[in-house]
């Protein structure tokens, strides 16, 4: 398996977490790039670790006349961790007339304030925030899967591919959003649940379809960072 395997051990975390309490676990629904989340998701922390209390009024204040790139996105992080309608509405407003090259942080700071706003408001408890290249929804996680045929694939072999694919990845709760193919290639993109394994299921559907003829490569590409260009899988696949 291609892409994947670094963050196995985060995941495998968080499979524990959600196994028990799926619902526990939140995705952020956005296509910010990853350096930008973990630049982001770092000044959470360390705001979040200082526990500093400035009132969202006095935040908003200084957001308005500071010009300053990184001040800005520590006010944006400050408001985003105060939890308030107010806090919310500040930042969603911001959002509007941010700087291009700010408003990817904007959005986030957006997207993360609504959903501590609505935690708070649900008093829901232990709620872990997941963010990823692709996004989510809800307790799945959004992944970019290419499948890849031993040669070009034929139609009797994409339909077979497709039908496998969509009784796997039902049966595990998960989400077909869309399937493609080009040449040998299968591609698709699903939400699958947190706990899933996602590697394991890949290995399985590789190996039932290929019960009927043998005709896809063992390797597969996952990725929920970013959706590569055929250039970049026919590059890393050149040699299968």
């Amino acid at each position: 398996m291609e892409s994947f395997e670094n963050n196995e051990n985060i995941f495998n975390k968080l499979r524990e977490i959600a196994a028990k309490n799926p619902y526990s676990i939140k995705i952020i629904e956005t296509n910010v790039d990853p350096d930008t989340q973990i630049e982001f998701f770092k000044l959470i922390q360390k705001f979040g670790n200082q526990n500093i209390k400035i009132s969202p009024e006095k935040l908003e204040s200084q957001l308005i006349n500071e010009t300053n790139h990184q001040k800005i996105k520590e006010l944006l992080s400050q408001l985003t961790l105060s939890g308030t309608v107010e806090a919310y509405r500040i930042i969603e407003k911001y959002v509007e007339s941010a700087p291009e090259d700010l408003k990817k942080w904007a959005f986030l700071a957006y997207k993360q304030s609504k959903m501590f706003l609505e935690s708070s408001l649900l008093e829901e408890e232990s709620v872990i925030y997941i963010a990823s290249g692709l996004g989510g929804l809800g307790h799945r996680l959004r992944y970019f899967f290419a499948l890849v045929g031993k040669s070009i694939l034929t139609d009797g072999q994409i339909k077979l591919a497709k039908g496998e694919v969509e009784y796997f990845l039902k049966k595990h709760d998960a989400i077909i959003e869309e399937i493609n193919t080009s040449g040998k290639f299968i591609f698709f993109k699903a939400l699958i649940p947190v706990q899933i394994e996602v590697i394991t299921i890949m290995q399985e559907i590789v190996s039932e379809i290929n019960q009927y003829g043998d005709f896809l490569n063992e390797n597969v590409f996952i990725t929920n960072e970013k959706i590569p260009e055929l250039s970049e899988l026919n590059n890393i696949f050149k040699d299968e």
